[in-house]
């Protein structure tokens, strides 16, 4: 998932419920600190850690890349990752 405001958040949440592997990225230190602040983003940061959720903070999707068929492979994150 990209982004960790409501609906990226909210998302990440719900797949994480449903047994999926899922990876939030975003480029704040927390999620949902641009809107609602540091100390309510680390309460989503413990939130999402609780459910599984893989967090990559202070980051940014620079790539998104695909297979032949245009599916989805992977994200490239701009610390290389």
């Amino acid at each position: 998932m990209i982004g960790a405001s409501f609906i990226g958040s909210e998302s990440a949440s719900c797949l994480a419920s449903k047994d999926r592997e899922v990876h939030l990225v975003y480029e704040t230190e927390y999620p949902l600190e641009k809107v609602l602040g540091k100390e309510v983003g680390k309460l989503m940061h413990k939130e999402h850690e609780a459910n599984n959720v893989k967090l990559h903070s202070k980051v940014r999707a620079v790539a998104i890349n695909k297979n032949s068929d245009g599916q989805v492979t992977s994200v490239t994150l701009s610390d290389g990752s």
